[in-house]
């Protein structure tokens, strides 16, 4: 049984498909590596300052799964001390 990612994105993106979108889904059956969430909307993955999922900051390695919101944020956006360690995780 298949689900949806939701996706909110704030930033600017050299790729085509991610360029003026604010906010997108994805749909898959199984959780996903951040890396291929990404690769299906078009955004590379140097390009994102942080990540959180369901309103938190976590690392670039993270699995996401249907029903989860994913909120990405590109290099231009400031991030809290607190995020850091999130922004530093490798994919």
């Amino acid at each position: 049984m298949g689900g949806l990612i939701e996706i909110f994105i704030y930033g600017k993106f050299d790729n085509a498909r991610a360029r003026n979108v604010k906010m997108t889904f994805v749909k898959t059956s199984d959780a996903l590596p951040l890396g291929a969430l990404l690769e299906r909307v078009g955004i590379p993955a140097e390009s994102i300052q942080l990540v959180m999922v369901n309103h938190r900051a976590v690392p670039k390695n993270i699995e996401v799964c249907p029903g989860d919101r994913v909120t990405l944020f590109g290099q231009e956006y400031p991030v809290f001390a607190d995020w850091l360690s999130q922004r530093e995780a490798n994919i």
